[in-house]
């Protein structure tokens, strides 16, 4: 015997409310594939400073004039490189200061919804850290 009949439950009894689970865990899985790349990126952020040094050891000393100015040469393709890197690493470091303000915002959401708004404290404690 069916547990709904007659329609009693309107639209949570039918294939809507089934598609529910699978997007659910399609989500689940899309955001473990993000949690992934993530970690591989702080890894890169981790080890881009060691590069950096690397290819700073390789840099020649620049030119001097007997007068002691230095010659105006175009950047080397090592100077250029380790400006590249110098970019992302700072790129990287404020998305990763972004992303943390942003979570101890939404830490501080949650803590106001848990007192104020019920329902919302409900579905939000599935994204607590």
């Amino acid at each position: 015997m069916a547990l709904a009949v007659d329609g009693e439950f309107g639209v949570f009894e039918g294939r809507t409310f089934a598609l529910i689970h699978p997007i659910v865990m399609a989500s689940l899985f899309l955001y473990t594939l993000w949690a992934g790349y993530l970690g591989w990126q702080w890894r890169r952020v981790r080890t881009i400073q060691n590069e950096i040094n690397e290819l700073k050891k390789q840099v020649k000393p620049t030119p001097v004039t007997p007068e002691g100015t230095p010659l105006e040469v175009p950047p080397s393709q090592i100077e250029l490189k380790i400006q590249q890197l110098t970019e992302v690493y700072i790129l990287a470091f404020v998305a990763i200061v972004v992303t943390v303000i942003f979570l101890i915002s939404l830490v501080f959401l949650i803590s106001l919804a848990e007192k104020s708004a019920p329902c919302v404290y409900f579905f939000s404690i599935f994204y607590k850290l």
